[in-house]
């Protein structure tokens, strides 16, 4: 299950980056652009690195 932060905006440009944590919130408050949160995605589709976790997903 991959989670996004609660600021999850619609509006902010792509960064091109993001950050991963296992079973837990990342530390901080987080927020990720739609495109990045997509990157995110298509990474763990192509590349499967988590199996049977929570993966949150921020910028």
């Amino acid at each position: 299950m991959v989670v996004p932060p609660m600021d999850l905006d619609a509006e902010a440009a792509p960064t091109g980056r993001y950050r991963t944590a296992e079973g837990r919130l990342i530390d901080g408050g987080g927020h990720i652009a739609h495109a990045d949160l997509a990157v995110a995605l298509l990474d763990e589709i192509d590349r499967p690195r988590h199996h049977r976790i929570q993966l949150a997903v921020a910028d």
